[in-house]
Formats: structure tokens, C-alpha cells, sequence
């Protein structure tokens, strides 16, 4: 199997000194300390350190991704309702949004070692990284820029 975990049967052969075969089933269990809610949390809730916790647990039934570590989801946001002692998975937690759409941000334009900051309005909401669209105060033109922080948003010149 891809994955040898949970029930599997394997088959045994031996060609030397004389040839024999037998099938065998065995029950693999692996174990990990895979972090879950400590209580309820509601649905687009900021999820803190505090809201987690590890929790050793079988990987052989489990069928999404998981985390092994608390730092890798505090600080995102819960999609859903997810329930105390569930298995965090990412399809259950999105990047909060740092720019929200009609707000105002600050671009940043670079080239090289020069940076240039002006005043823009966000024309998409964006997470960290994203690219969205960007109106700049100064000449009224629409750019793309990528989303750097809180209400910040870089673009090249």
C-alpha cells in the first residue's frame, strides 16, 4: 500500500533453501502528538495559542492533512464551527485578511535599494501574499500590488 498504516496484508516468500508462501495481516498503528481545539470555536474566529493544544493520536484512520505544530495554525482564522478535541486540518482554517476591499492601505514601490510609499485604496480584500488590485490616490491609476501586512501592499517600478 502507499501508506503502510491501518489493517494491511501482506504476502511472505521464501525461495531458499526450499520455496514457501503465507499471507499475513497485521494492524500498523502510528502515533503523533497533532494539534486540536481545546474548546469550541466558532466560525471565522481569530485562533490564538491559547485555543490549542496537542493531542497523541493514531494517524492510520485519519484522512486529511494534519499539523504537528501549534505555531504553524495560531494566528490564522477557523473556516467553520470546529468542535473540542477535533484534529485540525487545513481545510478547516484560512489566513485572516489584511486588507479588506474600499479600505485604505499604504503601497509600497520598489526598485533596488529605493522605496517609494503612497497612499492607495484596496479595490480586493487579500491574506498575506496575495496579489490584488490597488488604486493609487496620487494618479488615480488602478495597479496590481502584493499584500505585504496590515493594510500594506507592495508593488516593483
Amino acid at each position: 500500500p502507499t501508506q503502510p498504516v491501518g489493517r494491511l496484508s501482506v504476502t511472505l516468500e521464501c525461495h531458499q533453501p526450499s520455496y514457501w508462501k503465507a499471507r499475513a495481516r497485521a494492524e500498523v498503528a502510528i502515533f503523533l502528538p497533532l494539534v486540536v481545539a481545546k474548546h469550541p470555536l466558532a466560525r471565522n474566529q481569530a485562533i490564538t495559542r491559547a485555543d490549542l493544544s496537542l493531542k497523541r493520536s493514531n494517524l492510520a484512520y485519519l484522512r486529511h492533512s494534519y499539523f504537528t505544530d501549534i505555531s504553524a495554525v495560531a494566528g490564522l482564522n477557523s473556516r467553520r464551527k470546529i468542535i473540542a478535541g477535533k484534529i485540525i486540518s487545513p481545510r478547516m482554517i484560512e489566513a485572516p485578511e489584511l486588507v479588506q476591499r474600499n479600505e485604505g492601505v499604504v503601497i509600497e514601490a520598489r526598485m533596488g535599494s529605493m522605496t517609494a510609499k503612497m497612499k492607495g485604496v484596496a479595490l480586493e480584500s487579500g491574506t498575506q501574499g496575495d496579489s490584488i488590485r490597488v488604486r493609487n490616490l496620487s494618479s488615480n491609476k488602478e495597479i496590481f500590488a502584493t499584500v505585504i501586512g496590515q493594510q500594506r501592499v507592495q508593488t516593483t517600478f
